[in-house]
This record gives structure tokens, sequence and C-alpha cells, in this order.
């Protein structure tokens, strides 16, 4: 007998799959990233330091794995950041601007803020890849708020059926799911049912012929960038998104396996988030790559994902200015297929492919990956073409995995 799907009780294999596929970005403020630019890459406004948004990243995704509680995430944040001389206020500008102000990581407000936003967009975005799956047999979404009394949004309890009236109900591909979708405002507890159109008959719901009419959307500016948008009204501007909507899922049951890996990876170096970082235009990292088990124990490491920092990127556009954008893309391939041989330095792998240069012709790539002194993070350090001498002397080296070279 089918069964409804609610956000609360959702697995967590599709929201972890979600949360792992994301690159970071640093940002000044949070309207520096709306939307789909959050399917794509994990930030914490103010924190402009990769290593600090590293550690948040991590706390937050051994959150979502664990299922642990906001006291824990705020643990895990104290002992991380203590470390790093961030659990206190600390004073950041703009890099754009010069604007200084003052960003505090350990109040209970801004943790709450991190901990609720990240876990369910993660959580709806998640929801949404299985609804899609089971949507011929559950066509139906119902939108349904927590009733919290006077702390509810008005137009959240109405969407919600909370005030007397139906609930919103409206097929799976509606457009309205497209802004509505909830979390539809910062801490917002909402969430979707989806059903049957025998499940809504028997709890006295019916599926609407038009969504609400809540009055005409509102205009936005993004203070920040100038950009006007309309929002819908009860939606916060910062959510008027569907978290899901055009992210990349795999198939849950392989997310962590090598599968889930290499497809990541290539859509990763697809996105405009990674087109942004290759063009010096954002501070942050993308994903370029995930190694296997050979590459992974020659490291000593459980992480599996490689990301290409704009640090790293700024040198190699000095120093390899040659390099195109087409060619950073075909990194996944050089994960995948390439020969890896371990670095004389501990800690670091060089990996050897055979790709196409800008021509379409055949050349010969080097990558570096370095893990981190803490092992929670592999990033990619160099990417250049070799001459034959250079891949000589790499033969020499101990060998972890044997690839297509030429």
């Amino acid at each position: 007998m089918a069964v409804a799907v609610e956000f609360k009780a959702l697995p967590p294999e599709e929201a972890i799959a979600f949360f792992r596929q994301k690159g970071y970005r640093t940002s000044f403020s949070y309207l520096d990233m709306m939307h789909r630019a959050h399917s794509e890459a994990f930030t914490v406004a103010g924190v402009a330091r990769l290593d600090v948004l590293e550690d948040i990243r991590a706390a937050v995704a051994e959150g979502l794995e664990k299922g642990t509680t906001l006291a824990d995430f705020r643990k895990e944040m104290k002992r991380r950041l203590s470390a790093k001389g961030w659990w206190e206020p600390k004073e950041v500008s703009d890099d754009a601007t010069g604007e200084v102000k003052t960003v505090d990581l350990t109040t209970s407000k801004r943790l709450r803020t991190i901990f609720n936003t990240n876990m369910r967009t993660a959580y709806a975005a998640g929801q949404w890849t299985r609804i899609q799956r089971t949507k011929e047999a559950l066509p139906y979404l119902v939108y349904r708020a927590t009733d919290k009394g006077e702390r509810n949004r008005p137009l959240h309890r109405k969407w919600g059926g909370l005030d007397g009236g139906l609930p919103v109900c409206l097929p799976v591909d509606h457009p309205w799911w497209k802004t509505h979708f909830p979390p539809s405002d910062w801490n917002c507890g909402c969430h979707v049912l989806q059903m049957t159109e025998g499940m809504l008959k028997r709890r006295g719901w019916k599926v609407w012929d038009e969504p609400p009419d809540d009055g005409p959307p509102r205009i936005f500016v993004n203070r920040r960038t100038g950009e006007r948008s309309q929002v819908p009204a009860g939606v916060d501007p910062s959510f008027a998104y569907n978290p899901g909507d055009g992210a990349y899922f795999p198939d849950p049951a392989r997310y962590k396996g090598a599968a889930f890996g290499e497809e990541a990876a290539r859509l990763a170096v697809q996105s405009q988030n990674f087109d942004d970082l290759v063009g010096a235009r954002i501070k942050g990292a993308a994903p370029v790559g995930w190694v296997d088990d050979a590459i992974a124990e020659a490291l000593d490491v459980t992480v599996r994902r490689v990301d290409l920092s704009s640090d790293t990127m700024a040198k190699q556009a000095a120093r390899h200015p040659e390099i195109t954008l087409e060619e950073y893309r075909q990194l996944p391939e050089l994960f995948r297929a390439g020969l890896v041989v371990k670095d004389e330095e501990p800690g670091v792998i060089q990996l050897f492919g055979l790709l196409r240069d800008a021509r379409g012709t055949p050349r010969v790539y080097r990558a570096t990956v370095k893990r981190t002194g803490s092992g929670e993070a592999l990033f990619m350090t160099t990417f250049h073409r070799v001459r034959g001498r250079q891949l000589e002397v790499a033969r020499e080296l101990p060998v972890v995995r044997a690839g297509v070279v030429e």
C-alpha cells in the first residue's frame, strides 16, 4: 500500500548525496549567493577563510550523516574553530567594497541558522529527488505547516490548512513548487506530503485547480548585486527556489562509490560555480575528481572528493595560462583513468593521463593532489601538460594505480 513521504521522516541518503556534491564558496554577505548557487556550493556569510569554511562544512556533514543535534553541532564547531582562533568575534572585510563587519560564529542564533538552513535544504533537496522517482505512483504534493501558534507565518499557516481551510495540494510538477517548496523562510519548519488521489480523499483533501492567490509578488532588489527579481508573498527572497530542482542526484545506494564520484565530478566541472572559479570571479573551491580505494589508501584518508581552490587556481592562471577551461573540464577523467604514483612528499600523489588540449590534440597532463593536515580534505595543487622526460621520472616512483597515459 502506498504511504505518504513526510519531510521529517525522510531517510538521509539522498540528502547526504546532495550535500557531498557541493563545492565551497566564500562570501561576505548572504546576498552574495542566491538560489541555485547554494545547490552547487557550501558557504557561510562572512567566512572568507577556506580552511574555516571546510571545518564548518565538516561539522554540518557530520550532523547530517550521523543525525546529531544542534547541541552536538555546537560542541563540534567549538572544538574545530577554537583550534583556528575563530571561536570568538572576528572582523572581516569585503575585498570588493572595503566594508568591514564583525562575524560571530559562537552565538546561539547564528549556529542555529547555519545548522537548520543546511539541514533543511539538504533534506528538501533529497526529498525532491525521491519525489521525482515516485511521482507516477504518488502524483500530488500537499503543503504542511508546523503549528507554532503566533510564531508561525500567516501564509504558511494558510498554505498548510491550519486556519480552517484546506491545505494547498497541487501536482508534483506544478510550477508553484519551484518557488514554494519548503523551507520557505529562515528556520521554517514546513514540509510536504506526497500522496495519491485516494489518500487525499480519505483525509478530506482535494487537488486545487489553481495555486492560492496571495496577491502580487513583491520586487526584491539585491543590494549587493543590483539584481531585481519577483518574490511571491510569504516567501523570503533567499528561499524562493526549490533546492532539489535541477540539482544532481546519483542513485543513493551508490553515492559512496566510484560511480557516484565520477559522475558527480563530471557534472561539477560543468557548473556555473566551476566556470566562475576558473574565471577568477569567485573565491572558494569546486570538486574536480573523486579518488578510488587505491588512492585513498595511499593517502591514508577516508574522504574521496578532491577540490580545486581559488587560491590554487590563481597560481595556475599565472604559471600555466595556456590551460583552457575545456582542459580543466576533463579533470574527472584524469582521476578516473590516469596513472597514479606516490610523490616523495608524504600525503601527496601525482596523476598522469591522456587528455585533449584546446585544439583537440591528445596530450599528457599531470595533476598533484595533497591531503590536508587533518586528513579530512583533498586538494589538487597543480595541473599542467608534461613532456616525455617528466613522465619517465614519474614512472620511477611507487605506482599506486596503473592507468592510461599514452
